[in-house]
């Protein structure tokens, strides 16, 4: 028999409770609000969720009554969607948004036990821990344990090949920013919002963006934003900037044009051979949008 090693780091951390070896971040879900006890058949089995005899649903007065806290506070629907009304994510990005409110009874537990969550989902990336490869679980690590991880990662080289992987499997579709609008704290450009009277309420990344949107505008020319996002064979995907409804036109404004984003035009344009021109600062200024 091959003996496993397993180590008591992150969710399986132990401690001892009224003379009882309880895991330190396991508690039972019924409302009692106490720990797990320890058993090491949980490593192969995974660890309740429930202790002992716990598992009896709670009547409808006693769910009220054990999470009347957190049910009381006030909220607001949106979408839809149900929300905190006093509870904002504090993200660095101050994206604003407020924090969902619990729709079933594990997470109305969760926030009973823990409090309301300070982030959305997925926003604590932008906090204090951003850029570390443990942030989910540096709550739980200790000390020594950090150390080692920064001297193992230190030296470490990425190959191009690797590096290559890493990118494809997180662009195209499965990218984070697939089918959602473009955040307001872009890396690229100074967006802003522009009320067009053809189009509406519109985020644009970048002025040059915005003045070609004016000039459209100026002239009766129907637009849209971004309107479509073609899938390319490198796995990819490309979005135009622009398209011209009535002259089925797709326009691209650029101020600066990379490799990366050059090569995946040119793979546009082969594979669609749309009717298709990249403006360029000098083009916009033969037309009058921009100065000189």
């Amino acid at each position: 028999m091959v003996k496993m090693k397993f180590h008591h780091t992150g969710w399986f951390k132990t401690i001892i409770e009224n003379d009882i070896k309880v895991y330190k971040y396991h508690f039972c879900i019924c409302g009692c609000e106490e720990r797990i006890p320890y058993n090491y058949q949980h490593i192969y089995r995974g660890i309740p969720e429930y202790k002992i005899n716990h598992d009896k649903k709670l009547s409808l007065k006693e769910y009220k009554k054990t999470y009347a806290k957190i049910l009381s506070e006030p909220t607001i629907v949106k979408n839809g969607i149900k929300y905190y009304k006093n509870y904002f994510c504090e993200c660095e990005t101050k994206c604003g948004n407020r924090i969902p409110y619990p729709t079933n009874k594990k997470t109305i537990e969760r926030h009973n036990r823990n409090g309301i969550p300070k982030f959305v989902k997925d926003h604590y990336l932008f906090g204090k821990n951003k850029g570390n490869k443990h942030s989910r679980w540096s709550k739980h690590l200790s000390q020594e344990t950090k150390d080692k991880i920064s001297k193992g990662n230190l030296g470490k080289r990425v190959s191009k090949k690797s590096r290559q992987k890493m990118s494809r499997s997180k662009s195209g579709e499965k990218c984070y920013w697939y089918g959602r609008p473009p955040p307001k704290s872009s890396s690229y450009g100074k967006g802003c919002y522009y009320n067009s009277p053809l189009q509406g309420k519109i985020w644009l990344r970048s002025t040059y963006e915005l003045k070609y949107a004016k000039y459209l505008d100026l002239r009766c020319i129907l637009w849209k934003y971004e309107y479509k996002t073609f899938k390319l064979s490198n796995g990819t995907t490309y979005t135009p900037d622009f398209y011209l409804v009535k002259k089925k036109k797709y326009r691209e404004i650029k101020g600066y044009m990379s490799k990366y984003a050059q090569e995946k035009i040119e793979l546009f344009q082969k594979e669609y051979n749309k009717n298709f021109k990249i403006l360029y600062k000098e083009d916009l200024i033969k037309k009058g949008i921009l100065t000189s």
